[in-house]
């Protein structure tokens, strides 16, 4: 049996609804619409957790964070399934960001070219933790040039209008020393030079498109005359929020994240440029993957391959009166996911509204590669990439309290198709209760609803289900049992 070249595609932080094909007509994807047209399309991918290193961790283990033990951006993490890619004889490349932690390691890779934050230095690294600052390849790539990194004191010191900008910033270089270029030029050179015959898993981790919204002019010039929404909820409306975003809220307007200023009361004008610039800066990604996929396909290694596009988790981009991430809303949890391949693999113009878990598209196809997962992992199989798959009843995602997340001990989502739970851990009277049918913004929190006490108590119960079984598990020994019941003694 031959085994497809594996090529997984992601950026961070990236929302579902930012691609043409998919609906968001606003955008400019050109290629990223070719994959969906020619593959699969997953409506209701969502992540297990809600910032990046959880995330990636469960994505590349097939486990809930409950079970990989990173349940924030602090926790380490080193192996992965890669490491089986590697054993069953692929050649693994990682180009750009991964988020393992310490930032180096392996983890299956045979080679790797790091890539990681996009305004902040990397303080702990390396493989025995006493390099002190760890220099990625865009860091190396500008010092050889002679230059420095800019990083948020940078944008500071050179933008006047840096408190106000909520984050977005014209790209001040050269264009080929941006993140997502440099990544994307990176992928076309190790294509470029690679020379074995062995089948190919390549990793490429766009860095955008995460905050600052920095794009260089030529890709925010291509949005001139489009018109981005400018709501927002009112103040008093996002006051009636869990304790945990109202204290997010509070830290953004007061220290920032990520090079941005969160205002207390934004402008119209504000969510329309920051709108406006992370378009601008999916547009950047999209003419990358396209420059990609077309050297695939002229060296030969699209003929038989699965490709995955997909992202870490989504930025609320104002919703919600909010930025970033770290909460359980659509536009953070649900993700854009195509998968697109050879015929035998992806039936082209497939598309899927049911529920999955991200990494249950990459269970599929590590089993179309031959490789079989460990017991102890979580995901399911899709069994094929058609239309026709069945998906779960309920998703979940958890996250614990970190240095930015400080509202609450510890959050857990259930979510079907028709409502949304979220609990708060020792905080029951912040819960979260969502009709998605009839309030698919999710504004309006029923928890505390009478006419929905049967409906919350039904989630409460799912997510207690996820706790005991994910969490914990049933021991080897009682499965056995179940297999092999003894006959009964009369």
């Amino acid at each position: 049996m031959s085994k497809p070249n594996i090529i997984l595609i992601m950026t961070d932080q990236q929302r579902f609804d930012t691609i043409s094909a998919l609906g968001a007509d606003k955008y400019i994807t050109p290629n990223l619409d070719r994959l969906a047209r020619e593959g699969m399309i997953f409506d209701n991918c969502f992540c297990v957790s809600p910032t990046c290193m959880p995330s990636r961790a469960a994505l590349f283990n097939c486990k809930y964070p409950g079970r990989t033990g990173v349940y924030s951006n602090s926790d380490s993490w080193e192996h992965s399934w890669v490491e089986q890619l590697a054993d069953a004889g692929y050649h693994c490349i990682n180009v750009g960001k991964m988020h393992t932690y310490p930032y180096d390691v392996p983890c299956g890779f045979h080679q790797r070219y790091v890539v990681e934050n996009k305004d902040r230095r990397c303080d702990r690294m390396g493989l025995d933790n006493k390099c002190g600052r760890f220099e990625d390849e865009l860091d190396k790539f500008f010092y050889w040039a002679g230059m420095k990194k800019p990083e948020r004191k940078y944008f500071a010191e050179h933008f006047p209008d840096y408190y106000d900008a909520v984050g977005c910033f014209t790209w001040p270089f050269e264009e080929k020393f941006h993140h997502d270029a440099f990544v994307g030029d990176m992928a076309l050179r190790v294509l470029e030079h690679r020379k074995t015959d062995e089948p190919l898993f390549l990793q490429i981790g766009f860095p955008g498109p995460h905050p600052p919204f920095d794009p260089p002019q030529r890709f925010i010039d291509m949005y001139d005359g489009v018109e981005f929404s400018g709501e927002i909820i009112s103040a008093e409306e996002a006051d009636r929020q869990p304790k945990a975003q109202r204290m997010f809220r509070e830290r953004g307007h007061t220290r920032g994240m990520d090079g941005v200023i969160w205002p207390v009361d934004p402008t119209p004008e504000q969510m329309k440029r920051m709108r406006k610039n992370y378009a601008a800066n999916v547009t950047m990604i999209d003419e990358k993957i396209g420059q990609i996929m077309d050297s695939l396909r002229e060296k030969g290694y699209l003929e038989d391959a699965i490709v995955v596009f997909t992202s870490d988790h989504g930025e609320c981009l104002g919703d919600h009166r909010l930025f970033e991430k770290w909460c359980m809303y659509d536009c953070i949890t649900r993700i854009p996911a195509i998968v697109w391949g050879s015929e035998k693999y992806v039936k082209s113009g497939a598309r899927s509204a049911e529920l999955v878990e991200q990494f249950d598209v990459m269970h599929t196809v590590l089993e179309m590669a031959g490789i079989k997962l460990p017991d102890d992992c979580q995901s399911i199989s899709l069994g094929a990439f058609n239309s026709d798959i069945k998906g779960r009843d309920c998703v979940f995602a958890e996250h614990a309290v970190d240095h930015v997340m400080r509202g609450c001990e510890f959050m857990t989502m259930a979510r079907t198709k028709d409502y949304k739970y979220v609990h708060y851990q020792n905080e029951e009277s912040e819960d979260e209760l969502y009709d998605l049918v009839n309030d698919p913004e999710e504004r309006v929190n029923l928890y505390h609803n009478d006419r929905y006490h049967a409906v919350r108590d039904k989630m409460i119960m799912r997510m207690l289900d996820f706790k005991c079984m994910h969490h914990y598990g049933v021991p080897e020994i009682y499965k056995e049992c179940l297999k092999n019941e003894p006959p009964v003694k009369l």
